[in-house]
């Protein structure tokens, strides 16, 4: 489930994890959060290999 930038994640049993674990989760829908940012990260293999500016920042309307 996911409701803007909040990911809920479920689990079989959260037994089988502790506190600082690390999971890797891809969420289906990211347009509200990307727009919160001036760039996000790309991640390859578990390293960030580059950054990209999000072109949906800094808009205005002209009047």
């Amino acid at each position: 489930m996911q409701s803007e930038e909040h990911l809920v994640v479920e689990v079989r049993d959260s037994a089988d994890f502790k506190i600082g674990d690390e999971l890797y989760c891809v969420p289906r829908h990211i347009c509200p959060t990307v727009a919160c940012y001036d760039e996000l990260q790309v991640v390859n293999n578990a390293v960030v290999d580059q950054v990209w500016k999000v072109l949906a920042r800094g808009k205005k309307i002209n009047y």
